[in-house]
């Protein structure tokens, strides 16, 4: 599986293998419900060794068809609609046995050829972290303005994090505002942290900012988030009450 993302990467999938990575957290998939997956079926078909290839097929092909649907319904429950039912038996499903099938092939490759098992198993999976950690904080196209109460970015693709300082006294409220405008899909948001870095206590206003207040001397960070890797801008104006 990770070879053919590889291969998508190299033909030029680039972000957008990332961001479905990340979106359907194929490290989780692979490492963890794969990796147990794969003990219980050694475990069961070490137990019926007759047409042992085609057993261990079948389950994987089995597991990997399950994990979709049975996470749409642990994440929504009854909220679950028909269409998204359908979706995930149907196409996600499907498409999860597919891959399962991959995987279980690639492991049996492996343990015929060692050197194979370096290279999907450390080598392969290495690259394509690194090449996430990249990503995940990427900023093109970047222009931005700072003054005293302001700041303004705009952008042709962001996706990460942006942190803008405040300096605060102890007992002071820094109250603040996002006005957000991508394209393309991205998500945003925003926290702020505190001088130690733990995140701070976001309060809403009367008038529907949002205030933080300052439990001891020191920076605090507004951090603006996105996900998606869109272009546009935005602008974040705050203010400081004693």
């Amino acid at each position: 599986m990770l070879c053919l993302w590889a291969l998508f990467l190299l033909m030029g999938g680039g972000y957008l293998s990332f961001r479905l990575m990340e979106e359907i957290n194929l490290w989780g998939i692979l490492y963890l419900y794969g990796a147990a997956c794969s003990i219980i079926i050694d475990m069961f078909v070490r137990y019926l060794p007759s047409y042992r290839p085609l057993k261990e097929g079948l389950l994987y092909a089995f597991f990997g068809y399950c994990y979709f649907p049975a996470a749409g319904y642990l994440s929504k429950g009854a909220a679950l609609s028909a269409g998204e039912l359908f979706g995930t038996l149907l196409v996600t499903g499907t498409l999860g046995a597919i891959t399962a099938l991959i995987f279980w092939a690639g492991s049996r490759l492996a343990s015929k050829h060692p050197r194979t098992s370096y290279l999907m198993g450390i080598v392969i999976p290495g690259v394509l972290f690194l090449s996430m950690t990249i990503v995940n904080d990427l900023k093109i196209g970047w222009k931005e303005t700072f003054s005293n109460s302001t700041y303004e970015a705009a952008f042709d693709l962001f996706n990460g994090a942006r942190e803008i300082p405040v300096e605060l006294r102890k007992g002071q409220t820094l109250v603040f505002s996002f006005l957000w405008n991508v394209k393309g899909g991205s998500s945003t948001g925003h926290h702020a942290l505190k001088p130690n870095g733990g995140y701070a206590v976001l309060q809403t206003t009367t008038d529907h900012k949002t205030a933080i207040r300052a439990e001891e001397d020191g920076v605090y960070r507004i951090v603006a988030k996105a996900r998606g890797g869109g272009s546009g801008s935005f602008k974040v104006t705050w203010e400081i009450r004693d």
